[in-house]
């Protein structure tokens, strides 16, 4: 049975989509989400698009770049915010408020390896500052 156009267009729809795109961000604040809810909204985008048999250029996503030119923006423009923020944002707060930032909330993801992080929690996969966390050997 096909989608009437009616529905495609409806309030209903925009609702329930506005809920799940809600329902995400309370899941990201309780961290039920493990690194981003990024791929989640694009997948919620893209059912939605198809739902209402449209394309990404439909809404205007288009490429009028070639791809490895759009790439070498990117990485310019990532290069310009890290130096931005290096060398004038960062010094300006610190004369501002006369200290550096704490970065102490860190200190966890320091001691710990990637594999920790990506979640592989065996003892013999973790630096030996960690391990003393699980009772394994270096404690």
């Amino acid at each position: 049975m096909p989608i009437s156009e009616d529905w495609r267009d409806s309030w209903a729809l925009a609702f329930v989509e506005l809920a799940l795109v809600i329902a995400l961000f309370i899941a990201d604040a309780h961290h039920l989400i493990p690194v981003s809810k990024t791929p989640e909204l694009v997948l919620l985008g893209w059912v939605s698009l198809r739902l209402r048999h449209l394309k990404w250029r439909d809404v205007g996503l288009t490429q009028k770049r070639p791809v490895l030119q759009m790439i070498a923006f990117g990485i310019a423009g990532g290069i310009a915010i890290e130096a931005i923020e290096l060398y004038v944002s960062q010094p300006l707060l610190v004369r501002l408020t006369h200290r550096p930032p704490d970065l102490s909330d860190f200190n966890e993801l320091r001691e710990t390896s990637n594999s920790r992080l990506l979640g592989w929690h065996s003892p013999g996969l973790l630096l030996p500052s960690a391990r003393k966390w699980h009772g394994g050997a270096g404690s």
